[in-house]
């Protein structure tokens, strides 16, 4: 918090994972590999 700005923290969603799984964009524009890919697109459907 300062005197400008006042900030929140949801610490809700936050958990130790692979960190591909938040690169699984919409055509692949993070440019993972087909395998890192994979895996990470399998990951974000289970959750």
């Amino acid at each position: 918090m300062t005197a400008d700005c006042v900030a929140l923290i949801d610490w809700d969603e936050a958990h130790i994972d692979i960190p591909d799984h938040d690169l699984v964009l919409p055509g692949n524009t993070a440019s993972l590999d087909d395998g890192a890919y994979d895996i990470a697109a399998q990951a974000s459907a289970g959750w």
